[in-house]
């Protein structure tokens, strides 16, 4: 019934952790978005401030990290060959 791929540790560990980092980000992301929004007025005229941009670079380095983790992953596992 269930694919036995997904109770494989060497699996998680490696795929799987990769896509909850991933989600991480994308979150990080979106709490920035939303600080934009709430923050800045209707024109978006002002420069953001060194927070927010540390957030979002956190954010992108992270999402991009994650993606960077679900690839290799694939590859250690043998999953996906090139």
């Amino acid at each position: 019934m269930h694919p036995p791929i997904f109770f494989d540790p060497h699996f998680v560990s490696n795929v799987i952790l990769g896509y909850l980092v991933t989600v991480v980000g994308a979150l990080i992301l979106l709490v920035a978005g939303v600080w934009w929004s709430w923050q800045s007025d209707s024109s978006q005229q002002d420069p953001p401030s060194g927070a927010w941009r540390a957030l979002c670079r956190a954010g992108w380095a992270i999402f991009v990290g994650g993606w960077i983790w679900q690839i290799l992953g694939y590859i250690n596992t043998h999953t996906v060959t090139w």
